[in-house]
């Protein structure tokens, strides 16, 4: 069984692209998960670091 030590989460409005990788940076898995099932497949993985993506909405204002 192929371990995966990073699971990278892409947010969208209605689902969320779950992209895991291995140690070597070698890609395990890369779906598209609903928003309403992603603690669902978060519980039913083993803990693992995750980074998610960060970023301004476009309409957002800066002042």
């Amino acid at each position: 069984m192929i371990q995966h030590n990073l699971i990278s989460i892409d947010v969208a409005k209605n689902v969320f692209q779950v992209c895991s990788l291995t140690s070597h940076n070698q890609v395990t898995f890369n779906k598209s998960i609903k928003r309403k099932d992603l603690v669902d497949f978060m519980v039913n993985n083993p803990p693992v670091e995750i980074a998610m993506e960060a970023c301004i909405m476009p309409c957002a204002r800066i002042s």
